[in-house]
C-alpha cells in the first residue's frame, strides 16, 4: 500500500494506531501497533497529526475506524511461554513488591526513576540478567510480567503507577 492510499484510508477511517519500535517486537504474533488509538486531526506532508498533538509519519500509522477503543490484552493471553514466564515472575516477584512499596498508594514514578530505585535493591540487576531480561526495554518487559503495574506515556517521559 503506498503512502497516498494510507493517507486516504486515514482520512476515511479517522483514527490510527502507531507502529511500535522494533526493539519491542519480541515474538511473532505479538502486536506491533500501539494499544492506544489516536483520532486524526489533520494530515500535513507525509505526517498525520492526532487531536492530542501526537505527530507521526503516515507510513507508521495503522488506520482504524474512528471510535475504536484502546486495547489492553490480558497477560494470560499474550504471546510467550507461560512456563518460562512463571519462572521469571517467581524470581522477580520480590522486586515487584519493592517497586510497589516505592510507588505507595496512588503514587507514580518516571520509568527511569523506577529503574534507578530498583537497581539499588540488592540482587535486582543479577536476577534480571539470570532471567535474560536485559538491554533496551528490559524494565518495560519486567513490568509487563506483573499486571498490577501500568506504564503511561512514551519514553523518555513514561511513568509507572499501580493499577487501580
Amino acid at each position: 500500500m503506498d503512502q497516498g492510499d494510507k493517507a486516504a484510508k486515514l482520512r476515511k477511517l479517522g483514527a490510527f494506531r502507531l507502529l511500535l519500535p522494533k526493539s519491542t517486537w519480541s515474538r511473532a504474533g505479538e502486536p506491533r501497533y500501539s494499544d492506544k488509538v489516536y483520532e486524526v486531526d489533520y494530515l500535513v506532508g507525509n505526517h498525520v497529526v492526532a487531536k492530542d498533538g501526537t505527530r507521526a509519519p503516515i507510513r507508521d500509522a495503522l488506520a482504524v475506524p474512528s471510535g475504536s477503543a484502546a486495547t489492553s490484552v490480558p497477560r494470560d493471553v499474550k504471546a510467550g511461554r507461560t512456563v518460562r514466564d512463571a519462572d521469571k515472575i517467581s524470581a522477580l516477584r520480590p522486586f515487584a513488591r519493592a517497586l510497589r512499596g516505592f510507588l505507595g498508594d496512588g503514587g507514580s514514578l518516571s520509568l527511569q526513576g523506577a529503574g534507578t530505585k530498583l537497581r539499588i535493591v540488592p540482587g535486582f540487576s543479577d536476577t534480571m540478567q539470570e532471567q535474560k531480561i536485559t538491554g533496551n526495554g528490559a524494565l518495560q518487559r519486567f513490568l509487563d510480567l506483573f499486571p498490577e503495574f501500568v506504564v503511561e506515556g512514551k519514553a523518555p517521559k513514561a511513568s509507572v503507577r499501580l493499577r487501580p
